[in-house]
């Protein structure tokens, strides 16, 4: 099975979410370690505008903790307990900050960044943060590289401004349902990436998304015997929970 990385993009979902607590540094090592070379993270700002990695707006899910990530500083996200929730023997995760997750893994796998809110400011502290640990150059603009970044949300708002304010990056869009205005929104504003719900894509639109020069993956798998429908639909990348399995 582990041909299948050779023939497709295998993305780390939050990490090894299915075995790991997501968006942890437990999980993303788990991830690494599985032989992943793609990472896929959520960001919010917390209230002092730091990037952290976390998957909700609020920490009630994931944490010991409540409350909006927009209205705790970091100091006060950083002292939760972030894995306990999915395992006591986890107890020890803490929700990490983007700048820690980049500076860990940037230079061996691609880490494909989720923009989950709507803040402005959230797009220039992201650029703010890729130019400060030099992640901007060299980079093709529509490439997964590895190491690399990219950015993608479901935000078409978001993913606009970011490709203005960080166009050395590839950018994707993600959606349930894809439709023609979303493939011409894609191309007429060059992001390079179009990632449906895996059950909403046939061969026909693959066909239609590839023939105008857009990558197309999936996201919303649910078992390991979804990968051979991926490979005969064309699909470039596909994100999963469970990486070590494919």
């Amino acid at each position: 099975r582990k041909i299948w990385r050779n023939l497709i993009h295998v993305i780390a979902h939050r990490g090894y979410s299915s075995e790991r607590p997501e968006n942890t540094f437990a999980s993303f090592d788990h991830a690494i370690d599985s032989g992943c070379k793609f990472l896929e993270l959520d960001i919010h700002l917390s209230k002092d505008h730091i990037p952290v990695v976390i998957h909700d707006s609020t920490v009630d899910r994931t944490t010991n903790g409540s409350g909006d990530i927009s209205t705790m500083t970091y100091s006060e996200i950083e002292s939760l307990d972030a894995g306990s929730w999915f395992d006591t023997a986890y107890g020890d995760q803490t929700i990490p900050t983007l700048e820690q997750v980049l500076l860990k893994y940037k230079d061996i796998c691609h880490i494909v960044i989720e923009i989950k809110s709507e803040e402005i400011i959230l797009i220039e502290k992201l650029r703010e943060l890729l130019l400060k640990l030099d992640l901007l150059k060299d980079q093709i603009s529509n490439s997964l590289e590895i190491p690399g970044v990219s950015v993608i949300s479901f935000v078409e708002s978001q993913v606009l401004l970011s490709k203005k304010y960080i166009p050395e990056i590839p950018h994707g869009l993600l959606m349930i349902n894809p439709t023609q205005d979303l493939i011409n929104f894609c191309i007429e504003n060059e992001i390079s990436g179009f990632f449906p719900y895996f059950k909403m894509i046939n061969l026909e639109l693959v066909k239609s998304v590839t023939g105008q020069g857009l990558h197309i993956g999936a996201w919303g798998l649910e078992n390991v015997s979804e990968i051979e429908d991926a490979l005969k639909l064309g699909l470039q990348g596909v994100t999963v929970d469970w990486p070590g399995q494919v």
